[in-house]
């Protein structure tokens, strides 16, 4: 009623919001008055004083009216309620009993876990205790038996049995009663097999007790009940020292041992293979890893196998052995006497090893202490002493005799005796030398642990990534290598270059040429001829391109794979080089400082043979030797990781070819422009015998010969160019060529498809000759049309029969007569050289031009009386 009176009949804006604090069960009268006068806009107390008046008036009110509407009713209500307390206390009475003794059983409950915790931590720590009583007593044991397994001796034995018993306070364990039974000792075992099996079994039990002093000890330490006073942490304490003393006379039993078994019998004359014992070495081997010291195990057999060897074989002179001074030629003799000697001498520690720690990267070994952890730091009274054997040792461990022994020792030796030599760059033929023998030792080095596939790969990938590896390849300047190749190979090209072409004929003795074919991997003996790459080259320029070109990619005297990028963008640019230099010699016009001048058509022949030859090879021996090359396995340094990857060798393939393949097409084009040049002036020589087609209205023009009854004598020297450049150069012409034609000297008439030039030219001669009889027909056609009206004209004066009224051949007859005949002639002369004449448009087109003088020779046989018309019968016969 309250709350909705004073929802319905606020007095202020200000003060309505809060007027609902009335509501509130927890209303304070000082707090509210408070909050009235802390807002922004303050009310004046007495306004406050004057709303609250105003407002507790409504309120009443409102009460008054409400108990008016339902009086009868309210004053129900009010007597319904008399007597209610009296029964709320008898209801309340039971309750508060019930109340009081839920307390007191709480409370009760309370203390009797309090008591219950006590003892669980009591029994916690007596746990905690026995637990690291039992792991002293294990630690004891293992450190007993092993110090009885390597026979040491301390000078007070009575305090070993001292500090045992106080390690036994408070045990009950089977283990921890009477005296330790001990194993028999190293040195009455007999073979060295088992002298080192027990060792890496000594190797794990040390190993384990110094890790049980590491991660058990400190938190001994550091609990209650494992207190610095605490019998078990002052016995761990105690024997801390003698742990560590074990693992030391562990470490050098092992590695007494280790020389004992790799040390060759005949003190560094190994003449046969040093066979080692596998049994010994590979359990040795395995303990030293254990023990985190690979690393001085592999330093100290580099140097125990290496260093005397090194000092009687790596030295100045025997490097120039059987060569002048400076010419190292006795470099390779030298690293093959050095890996006889490793095979020899390390051969088969060096397999072994790698089986032992096979995979080509650490071994995953367990962690023995995690059997201890998962007890929560100690072992059952049940547990065996930690010399079970085979215990794989902690953390991931490798040692590797050929990369950080024999590898590292010799790759010093070789920078500390043989550095100023072996790293110079006076001569590039000698830095190749050093540079592909150093390559061919580690490429031997590979095949000391094995000569499988698998083992090379994983073997080359550790000499590659090895810090020793990375040293020596910072030590040679393979960019002045190229240099240096560079200004060599460059200054022969250009000295090839600089001559005029017709200096640069050159005879070739056969085993030149058989040089040249070994070059990039033939075989010796007599190249395919048929073949255009396998062709003998004429010229000097040619041949010296392709000399250089070969001579770079050869790996015995030039190539290094490393570089084998910058020798690909070599050989482009010295094939771009001479192939635009020979494009100025085609078009006549040299590089400065030689004068302009045009090559003959014999030296064009030549050129574009050679061409032709130049094209083939770069595209078929080239490229596949240069993919070989690139592809191949790591000849050099450094080795190609990615080698072995599936599809390398078609990328490489792909991309040489096509680096290549602007080459042989510019080779081929200028082929085709030296061709084209050939063909220009073969069609110039045959367009000069077509002057005496001219000469032709001269024979018959008002001279009253007889008709013609057979070709002109001009006819057959019209293709005599032709015949003669194929007789000549039969052997150098393009392989789509035919024999020449019947009555050459040299091979009878054959047919057959034309060749290319040879068509070429035919039908540029055709098309001329065709030209030059429209021509011839045109003028005679101008001429007796002005003579037929000259004759027309006298006819009329004097009324005499014209010539035509005769029916006798007019002298234009009679030339036109003699155009049919000779073209007649031209086409037998065509068809010997293999055109197929019905296809021949030039010469179709020629013929359309004469045939209508075709009914004159008809006419000539049609007469058949007379000497002329038997003249005219004969030769239509012939």
């Amino acid at each position: 009623v309250i709350s909705g009176t004073m929802e319905s009949s606020r007095p202020s804006a200000g003060l309505a919001a809060d007027l609902l604090d009335f509501e509130n069960g927890e209303f304070d009268a000082a707090t509210f008055v408070a909050r009235l006068q802390s807002q922004d806009e303050q009310l004046p107390m007495e306004l406050v004083q004057e709303q609250l008046r105003q407002q507790y008036t409504a309120l009443k009110q409102r009460l008054y009216e409400l108990i008016n509407q339902d009086y009868p009713k309210f004053m129900t209500l009010a007597n319904g309620l008399q007597g209610v307390e009296k029964k709320a206390a008898n209801l309340r009475m039971p309750l508060l009993d019930l109340g009081e003794l839920c307390e007191a059983l709480q409370g009760q409950a309370q203390r009797s876990r309090e008591t219950l915790e006590a003892e669980l931590r009591q029994r916690q720590a007596i746990e905690l205790r026995r637990r690291g009583t039992l792991r002293a007593l294990h630690f004891t044991e293992t450190l007993y038996r092993t110090e009885a397994l390597l026979g040491i001796d301390h000078d007070d034995p009575a305090e070993d049995e001292e500090v045992l018993e106080a390690a036994q306070l408070g045990s009950t364990s089977p283990s921890a009663q009477g005296p330790l039974a001990a194993p028999t000792p190293l040195s009455r075992l007999t073979t060295r097999s088992e002298r080192c099996e027990l060792l890496e079994r000594a190797a794990h039990a040390s190993l384990s007790l110094l890790a049980d002093l590491r991660s058990k000890d400190a938190a001994a330490m550091a609990s209650p009940s494992g207190s610095a006073g605490s019998s078990p942490a002052l016995h761990l304490q105690q024997l801390a020292t003698r742990a560590k003393h074990l693992q030391h006379e562990v470490l050098q039993q092992l590695t007494a041992e280790f020389v004992a078994i790799v040390t060759p019998p005949d003190k560094f004359k190994v003449r046969g293979e040093h066979a080692v014992d596998e049994a010994a070495l590979a359990p040795c081997l395995r303990a030293m890893a254990v023990l985190e010291h690979g690393e001085e195990i592999e330093q100290h057999y580099g140097t125990l196998l290496l260093q005397p060897f090194v000092h009687a074989t790596l030295t100045p002179g025997r490097v120039d052995a059987g060569g002048a001074r400076g010419s190292c030629a006795g470099l390779p003799a030298m690293f093959q006497t050095t890996l006889a000697y490793l095979r020899a001498a390390c051969g088969s520690a060096l397999r072994l090893s790698e089986g032992v720690f096979s995979g080509g990267g650490p071994v995953e070994r367990a962690d023995p202490t995690a059997k201890w952890r998962e007890r929560g730091g100690g072992q059952s009274e049940e547990s065996e002493p930690c010399l079970t054997g085979g215990a794989p040792a902690p953390g991931r461990l490798e040692i590797d005799l050929l990369c950080n022994g024999v590898w590292l020792h010799l790759q010093r030796a070789l920078v500390s005796r043989l550095g100023d030599v072996l790293f110079s760059l006076g001569i590039a033929d000698t830095f190749h030398l050093n540079y592909t023998a150093t390559a061919g030792l580690l490429r031997g080095l590979e095949t000391l642990c094995g000569d499988t596939p698998v083992v090379r790969r994983r073997v080359r990938r550790r000499l590659l990534a090895h810090e020793a590896t990375q040293s020596l390849w910072k030590r040679w300047n393979l960019p002045v290598y190229f240099q240096l190749r560079v200004t060599e190979l460059t200054g022969r090209l250009d000295a090839a270059l600089a001559a005029p072409l017709t200096e640069k004929r050159l005879e070739v003795a056969e085993g030149n040429e058989a040089l040249e074919w070994i070059l990039l991997g033939g075989e010796s003996g007599e190249a395919d001829a048929a073949c255009p790459s396998h062709r003998s080259l004429e010229l000097v320029v040619t041949r010296q391109a392709r000399e250089v070109l070969g001579v770079m990619w050869r790996r015995d005297r030039v190539f290094l794979q490393p570089l084998g990028r910058r020798f690909l963008h070599l050989s482009l640019q010295a094939c771009r080089r001479a192939l635009r230099l020979l494009g100025l010699v085609v078009d006549g016009k040299p590089p400065p400082p030689a004068e302009p001048w045009s090559p003959t058509s014999e030296e064009l022949v030549l050129l574009a043979w050679d061409l032709e030859a130049l094209g083939a090879w770069v595209d078929g021996q080239l490229v596949v030797h240069a993919t070989n090359l690139l592809e191949g396995p790591g000849e050099v340094l450094p080795f190609d990781e990615e080698e072995e990857e599936d599809g390398k060798a078609e990328g490489v393939g792909a991309a040489v070819r096509e680096a290549f393949a602007p080459e042989a097409e510019a080779c081929s084009g200028l082929v085709a422009r030296c061709w084209a040049t050939i063909i220009e002036r073969l069609v110039g020589s045959c367009e000069a015998q077509l002057q005496a087609v001219k000469g032709i209205p001269a024979s018959y023009r008002m001279t009253n010969k007889p008709a013609p009854t057979r070709p002109s004598p001009f006819v057959p020297s019209l293709l005599e160019p032709l015949r003669v450049f194929q007789r000549d150069w039969g052997s150098r012409l393009p392989e789509a060529q035919i024999v020449g034609p019947a009555g050459s000297e040299g091979t009878p008439p054959a047919r057959g498809k034309a060749a290319w030039w040879a068509f070429q030219v035919l039908l540029a001669v055709a098309e001329r000759y065709q030209g030059t009889v429209l021509e011839l027909l045109a003028t005679v056609r101008q001429m007796e049309d002005a003579l037929r009206k000259r004759q027309r004209a006298l006819a009329r004066a004097t009324k005499a029969p014209t010539a035509d009224q005769a029916g006798a051949l007019s002298d234009a007859d009679k030339i036109w007569l003699q155009l049919y005949l000779d073209v007649h002639e031209f086409g037998r002369e065509v068809e010997v050289y293999g055109v197929d004449l019905a296809k021949f448009e030039p010469y179709q087109a020629l013929l359309r031009e004469v045939e209508p003088a075709k009914k004159f020779l008809q006419q000539q046989e049609g007469d058949g009386g007379g000497e002329e018309g038997g003249a005219a019968a004969t030769a239509g016969e012939e």
